[in-house]
């Protein structure tokens, strides 16, 4: 993938994985706690992957996301569990932090119709404001 889209000028960048989320839990217990899934396993495999960006292109982006569980669940959100960005290095301008920030993962309840109750919406504002602030936090650091 890398060698066929590293250089179409249309592509602005790379996302391995979209919302990734910690699968066989029962198998490794620790994948539940915050920043575990990030550091254990999603950060190797999106080091093995921007290897291969930066091998077709060294002007490759790569977009990276924390898991969605249990990154941030039911009003909290929790620091992604990456030290560096994945295979690159603090202030990398190969790398984007990637966040998606749905109200429904606020808690039960808020997407029952399966779209957010409109009367929930200051509730979602201020989700969305603390993923932002969290997220951001962790771009700094990052």
């Amino acid at each position: 993938m890398a060698n066929r889209f590293a250089n179409n000028s249309y592509v602005v960048g790379f996302d391995p994985i979209n919302e990734p989320f910690p699968a066989d839990i029962g198998k490794d217990t620790s994948l539940m706690e915050a920043g575990v899934f990030d550091s254990k396993l999603l950060a190797p495999l999106y080091e093995k992957v921007h290897e291969k960006y930066i091998a077709a292109n060294p002007q490759s982006i790569n977009y990276f996301e924390t898991g969605q569980y249990p990154d941030a669940y039911l009003g909290v959100v929790n620091p992604a569990g990456f030290d560096v960005p994945p295979g690159g290095e603090i202030n990398s301008a190969n790398h984007v932090l990637n966040d998606h920030s749905y109200c429904c993962q606020l808690g039960d309840g808020i997407c029952d119709s399966g779209e957010p109750d409109t009367t929930r919406a200051d509730d979602c504002q201020k989700w969305h404001e603390l993923r932002i602030k969290t997220r951001a936090e962790d771009a700094k650091r990052l």
